[in-house]
């Protein structure tokens, strides 16, 4: 349907031009673009598609169209003919670096404040989140493009075999000549289904089409193609978009974000709506410029067409681009009718090359205050199990809008780029860096290939080489092994694992695994593995406290329902240090040990309300928790006397952890943890409090706590981390240029080592070569550090300074450090 905008626009029209408006470079649609005769006020605004009929019963000469960011064209028609235009528009840099919206005269009220303030008074009843419930059939198309490819990479064999295949189907290039390189297309037709009260929300993927360069088996794909990622309602305060908080022009400080311009009043679709300009009162701020449209009569958002502007304090970004049209519902609030995306992501410079991205999702069939059963919504995202391949004709007839010429080509390019050796081989070799594994045929991955080589003084060369079979083995079934041998200790390590996936729908895994390797201790492989540089710096070159171990065991977990996970395993370890340890065992008389062994069951719980996971394989990811807390709780039982266990112990443990939004101020993460062993235990089994010696900066560690200083066989902490995204750094005039971000945090350590647990420990000569003396207690005073950064230098590095507040009087204590540390953040 076209928005007229004229009521004197009539058939007999002896003027008439139409046709469609479009991004010159990304050939996406211009929704609600200008198009006026020239030298008059005759004009109408395209609709979401880029579409426009405009006509006149006089001759006119000309056409001029504009779009905020781009140049404005003026274009020649023939007069009393009509004519059929497909217009291309280039980006304004100048202008996009420096909209303005005009705020009206001083001492005089806004004209767009009035109607913003309505807005906002009636924004919880168009809120669809105000509907008891509602749910709609929805279609996703998204595209992924590669841009501005540099000449040096153009010139690559691959690149040149890829662009030849491509040219042999189609020539797909900007308006400018530029060549876009399309890797991925897909669709997907889902019912999407919303419950207020409780909040709970699920998406039911039935059909997709995907196609992209090596995409083999699509079951993760499917999970991460539907209409639940393109989710956006400007009636929150906030938008989540690139993990990152921008604030909407209806949230409710709306003044602090944003300048507001009425700039016309219109028909749309029916309904006549105030046109208002919006723009970022700091040009650094995550917030958006453009216009919305809102209804003279319900004031609610009818329309909108927004962008983010490129000097906003993300990198990479060039442009994010969102168009969205919302329909009435039987009941006050509005829903989503379409929805277009667009996100230019580049290298920094004039001809940075980089990525294009496009989402696209339209809406029907709504049902609206029909809330289904709590239970229908355990799973947030699920897949329609062995749905069959969808034919070309079963799309023609389902999908909501039809494709473009392009888009039909681009499926047939990286089909017939999927087909070249060259491409087969290169994306083996990009699988193979994502995952660290390699296939060797179709039923064996070799891997991890990180772990093929280290260097460090106890073990000197280690060697090691390791393999898994694939779903082509067993969908149910994962066996696992590694191998490795140390050239100067001379002793082989090796691991085994065997899995056995017993429900896919509770996610139920049973676990088998046997080990024998080195370790430090206070250092976790799992809690370590989001760093890995920082982990990679404490296996190679000088051990501290290192011990080898031999581990087996059995565990199996499940879902009980909609966010609680549960398991229970059995773990058996042999422990034998090597470094200078002692302890007594209590037998009289006294009797010094160094190794020991522990038998120990262990029960976990995990609550993780609204969490959504994407499922590869045998492994489930974190698809997010929508805000609330992650909570764990742990317990193990030390058996005595089985298989030839030392001790008879209780551990407890708790950790939470969260993500919380903070306004215009950014966002927070909080991390507490708290623990209890019953029995007495040497200091390597008791909680090693993990120090960072390093130069290098980890979560996980106290930077300025030495490795091994303090134990505990009870403890508590908090660890807080502010990232103020530019809110503070983006209103200083030279810095807020370089995109620098400030972050601030904090730790305390409360904890305790008993008297019995200190003395079992036997003394030794601490002048003696290599003899580190054993972790302290903490007393009554909290370990405590603060500390600030600046992240974002170079768009990559990140600089931490700690200030270290108690415990000053320890031999070897660090009262300031500086740590650095590699992220790649937008």
């Amino acid at each position: 349907m076209f928005v007229v905008g004229l009521a004197c626009q009539q058939s007999h029209a002896q003027t008439q031009v139409q046709g469609r408006i479009t991004d010159g470079r990304s050939r996406d649609p211009l929704p609600f673009a200008s198009i006026l005769f020239k030298g008059t006020t005759i004009g109408v605004t395209a609709d979401f598609e880029g579409n426009f009929r405009l006509s006149s019963p006089q001759g006119h000469d000309s056409i001029v169209v504009s779009y905020i960011g781009y140049k404005k064209r003026t274009i020649a028609i023939q007069p009393n003919q009509t004519q059929t235009l497909h217009i291309q528009l280039q980006e304004d840099a100048e202008n996009m670096r420096e909209v303005v919206i005009r705020p009206g005269r001083r001492r005089e009220e806004n004209p767009a404040h009035p109607i913003m303030r309505k807005v906002l008074e009636a924004k919880s009843r168009h809120n669809k989140t105000s509907l008891l419930a509602y749910e709609y059939e929805a279609y996703t198309k998204a595209e992924l493009n590669l841009q501005r490819l540099p000449d040096d990479t153009q010139k690559k064999k691959l690149v040149r075999q890829v662009k030849a295949a491509y040219d042999s189907i189609y020539t797909y290039t900007s308006e400018e000549g530029e060549a876009l390189m399309p890797v991925f297309l897909s669709e997907s037709i889902s019912r999407y289904y919303f419950r207020t009260r409780p909040e709970l929300r699920r998406e039911h993927i039935l059909h997709t089409s995907l196609k992209g360069f090596g995409v083999e088996d699509g079951s993760l794909l499917s999970q991460l193609v539907g209409s639940s990622f393109q989710e956006y309602n400007f009636y929150e305060n906030w938008l989540n978009i690139l993990e990152k908080e921008f604030a909407s022009p209806l949230a409710d400080g709306w003044k602090l974000y944003y300048d507001y311009e009425l700039q016309d009043s219109l028909l749309v679709e029916g309904r006549m709506c105030y046109k208002i300009g919006v723009s970022p009162k700091r040009e650094q701020d995550l917030a958006f410029w453009g216009t919305l449209w809102i209804t003279k009569k319900e004031y609610a958002l009818q329309q909108l067409d927004l962008q983010v502007l490129p000097k906003a304090n993300l990198n990479f970004v060039h442009k994010i681009a969102i168009s969205q049209q919302l329909q009435p519902t039987a009941a006050s609030g509005w829903l989503p009718a379409k929805t277009r995306v667009l996100i230019d992501m580049r290298r920094p410079g004039k001809e940075g090359g980089g990525v294009v991205a496009k989402f696209y999702t339209s809406y029907k069939d709504p049902l609206v205050n029909q809330p289904r059963q709590p239970d229908f919504y355990a799973n947030p995202l699920t897949v329609e199990a062995r749905a069959p391949q969808a034919s070309r004709e079963f799309w023609s007839s389902n999908r909501h809008d039809s494709l473009s010429l392009e888009e039909e080509k681009i499926g047939q390019m990286i089909d017939s780029a999927n087909q070249l050796p060259a491409v087969k081989r290169n994306i083996r070799l990009v699988k193979a860096l994502a995952t660290g594994y390699v296939k060797a045929g179709t039923r064996l991955e070799i891997g991890p290939y990180p772990l093929f080589y280290t260097f460090n003084d106890l073990e000197g060369h280690r060697l090691g080489a390791g393999l898994r079979t694939t779903t082509a083995f067993s969908a149910k079934y994962r066996l696992s092994a590694f191998a490795a041998y140390g050239t100067k200790d001379n002793r082989l390590k090796y691991n085994a694992q065997a899995e056995r996936l017993l429900s896919r729908n509770s996610w139920t895994l049973l676990r088998l695994y046997h080990s024998s390797d080195v370790e430090q201790i206070g250092l976790d492989a799992d809690e370590l593995s989001s760093n890995s540089i920082f982990y990679a710096s404490s296996r190679w070159g000088s051990l501290r406290l290192p011990y080898h171990y031999q581990r087996s065991g059995l565990g199996l977990q499940t879902d009980l329902s909609r966010g609680i996970t549960a398991g229970i395993s059995f773990d058996h370890r042999n422990f034998e240090p090597v470094f200078a340890f002692g302890y007594r065992t209590g037998d009289e008389p006294a009797v010094l040990a160094t190794s020991f062994r522990t038998s120990e069951v262990r029960l976990n719980t995990r609550f993780s309300w609204g969490e959504a996971y994407l499922i590869n394989d045998f492994e489930r990811l974190s698809a997010g928790t929508q805000g609330w807390p992650v909570l764990s709780f742990g317990y193990a039982y030390g058996i005595p006397g089985l298989l030839g266990a030392d001790f008879e112990y209780h551990r407890l443990a708790l950790h939470a952890t969260q993500r919380v939004k903070m306004a215009f101020l950014g966002v927070s993460r909080y991390t507490v943890e708290a623990g209890k062993y019953f029995g007495a235990l040497p200091y390597p089994l008791l909680k090693v409090h993990l120090g960072n010696e390093t130069a290098f900066y980890t979560s996980a560690a106290y930077g300025l706590m030495n490795v091994g200083e303090f134990a505990s066989d009870s403890w508590a902490s908090l660890r807080y981390i502010h990232y103020f995204e530019g809110f503070l750094l983006n209103r200083v005039p030279l810095i807020k240029k370089l995109k620098w971000r400030a972050i601030a945090h904090g730790s305390l350590l409360w904890g305790q080592l008993s008297k019995e647990n200190q003395q079992l420990v036997a003394p030794l000569d601490p002048g003696a070569e290599g003899v580190l003396p054993p972790p302290r207690s903490l007393s009554d005073i909290p370990y405590v550090e603060l500390g600030y950064g600046i992240e974002n230098i170079f768009r990559v590095f990140r600089v931490d300074a700690f200030h270290r507040l108690t415990y000053l009087e320890l031999p070897n204590a660090r009262r300031f450090g500086l740590k650095v540390s590699m992220t790649l953040v937008l």
